[in-house]
C-alpha cells in the first residue's frame, strides 16, 4: 500500500475531465478581541452582504495568521475566507486568514484628507443647489 502523503494531489488521469467545484465561498472581516497565548478571540462580520448585522465570535490559533514581524494585539483587523470544496467526492472546508495592514497615518496625512474631504463636500453642496 502506498503512503497517502506521498500520493500526488492531482490525479493526471482525470485532469481536465473531473472538476473540483467550490461549493461555497464566504468572506469575513475580523477584529481581534483578545490575545491569550497561542489563541486569539475574534469577532467576525460577513462581507458578502448577507447577515451584515451578524457578529460571530470565535477563537483561532495565532499560527493560523500570516503575521510576518507583526505582534498581534487586541483591535487588530484581519480578513478571513472560507470555502467548501468537493475533492474526489469528499467535502472539505478550508480557511484563509490574512492580517489587515491599513498603514500608518500621520496627523499631517489625516489633516490633508480632512481638508480634501471638506472641499469635496462643499463642491457637492454647491452643485446640488
Amino acid at each position: 500500500m502506498q503512503d497517502a502523503l506521498s500520493t500526488a494531489f492531482i490525479d493526471a488521469r482525470t485532469l481536465g475531465i473531473e472538476t473540483w467545484p467550490i461549493l461555497g465561498l464566504q468572506t469575513w472581516e475580523g477584529k481581534v478581541v483578545e490575545v491569550d497565548g497561542d489563541f486569539i478571540a475574534a469577532e467576525l462580520t460577513p462581507m458578502n452582504g448577507k447577515g451584515a448585522r451578524t457578529i460571530l465570535r470565535t477563537d483561532f490559533r495565532t499560527d493560523s495568521l500570516d503575521l510576518g514581524d507583526h505582534v498581534l494585539v487586541a483591535g487588530d483587523l484581519f480578513y478571513m475566507t472560507s470555502r467548501k470544496v468537493r475533492v474526489r467526492g469528499r467535502l472539505s472546508t478550508s480557511y484563509s486568514l490574512q492580517i489587515r495592514r491599513p498603514g500608518n497615518w500621520t496627523e499631517a496625512d489625516l489633516a490633508e484628507i480632512r481638508a480634501r474631504t471638506q472641499a469635496r463636500i462643499e463642491m457637492l453642496n454647491e452643485n446640488a443647489e
